[in-house]
């Protein structure tokens, strides 16, 4: 009874981070993307509007899209944003050449898939010094407003081949050789992404639970965890590749449907087959993942690479979430099972569904 007692007050725990940090998207993520053709510099910096907004407030009337007046103005204070929170020094960095001066040139609505959130791109250019033979970014775009934020930075120099890097609040620099001797891996990069995104993915993990909540045995679990990796991974692949575009907002009402649904079903007394739910919703879940990626990086020439890191670290972070839900079972029950009493499988159920509507209603009133 005390173990069934501490499993309830760690989920108490889990549910209300989760409910807390539902209004901080997951899936933040920006491109940007550097070209440079001799002497001038263009630097291109793509990202959601609701993203854009969170950190200089362009959207003054909260209607989801810059009206023709607003588009001036926040170019200018999205320039200045840029300016302060990205740092570009030509020749690998020589602090004695000091920092590039960025003027913002355009701000442009990009095309997207219609109901998805609205993307957009600013344009800023600058003039590199004489004989420049390399830049080094520094940045920390959007690290206050969300922390998980990732960046994807690419750079065309001249007619060599883009080199892409992943930036986030742990790794902010990208140092850019123009001889070509540039070290470090995109992949690794989306990786690690990948697991922190479905470590952080709280719906997500909600869904794992209560399939976890319902499995009656080793080989049942294994072909759910099975079914619910190939679906996500083939709408996230068919998603970040462009083969199909579905609104973001009734993906994300979906997910928080599915997770209703199946923690309602494991009310009911009785086993079922898992497998089919596990299939389909999925490939929901897929389209949820790719959120995380497509709207900005579709167009970026590393996309399969970031598709292939990105995948591999959704599937670490799961099968590390599967393994801590096991043990933490496996000790309530003094070691004598994985498998949750039907106590402990009920309130785990209802309390995820409880979690389920707040977000149902939370995403449906676009919260």
């Amino acid at each position: 009874m005390a173990h069934a007692g501490l499993i309830h007050a760690l989920l108490a725990c889990w549910l209300t981070a989760a409910s807390g940090l539902a209004g901080t998207h997951p899936d933040s993520v920006s491109s940007s993307r550097i070209t440079v053709s001799g002497a001038d510099l263009e630097l291109r910096v793509r990202t959601e509007l609701r993203t854009w907004h969170e950190a200089a407030l362009v959207d003054l009337d909260l209607s989801g899209a810059l009206e023709t007046g607003e588009i001036e103005a926040a170019r200018e204070s999205l320039g200045a944003y840029v300016r302060s929170h990205l740092e570009l020094r030509p020749g690998r960095g020589d602090q004695r050449l000091g920092r590039l001066p960025l003027e913002a040139v355009s701000l442009e609505e990009v095309q997207r898939p219609r109901g998805s959130y609205p993307v957009y791109e600013l344009v800023l250019a600058a003039t590199l010094p004489p004989a420049c033979d390399g830049l080094l970014l520094r940045s920390s775009l959007f690290e206050a407003e969300n922390p998980l934020h990732r960046d994807q930075c690419t750079i065309l120099w001249e007619d060599q081949r883009p080199l892409t890097r992943l930036v986030w609040a742990e790794d902010p620099s990208f140092l850019f050789r123009a001889d070509g001797l540039n070290g470090g891996s995109l992949l690794l990069g989306y990786l690690r992404s990948g697991i922190e995104h479905i470590l952080f993915g709280w719906d997500h993990l909600a869904f794992v639970l209560v399939l976890v909540m319902a499995s009656r045995s080793v080989r049942q679990l294994g072909a759910v965890s099975l079914a619910f990796t190939l679906a996500h991974s083939l709408t996230l692949a068919a998603s970040v590749l462009g083969w199909i575009e579905l609104p973001s907002r009734p993906v994300e009402i979906l997910i928080a449907l599915s997770i209703l649904f199946v923690a309602l079903l494991n009310l009911r007394p009785g086993a079922r087959q898992l497998w089919p739910e596990a299939l389909g919703f999925g490939l929901v879940h897929g389209l949820g993942f790719a959120g995380a990626i497509a709207a900005t990086l579709a167009a970026e020439p590393e996309r399969v690479q970031a598709l292939i890191g990105f995948n591999l670290g959704v599937e670490c972070g799961q099968l590390a979430a599967l393994a801590v839900c096991l043990a933490t079972l496996r000790i309530a029950s003094r070691g004598q099972s994985w498998q949750p009493a039907s106590r402990v499988r009920t309130w785990v159920s209802l309390l995820v569904a409880l979690a389920a509507v707040y977000w149902t209603v939370s995403r449906f009133s676009g919260g």
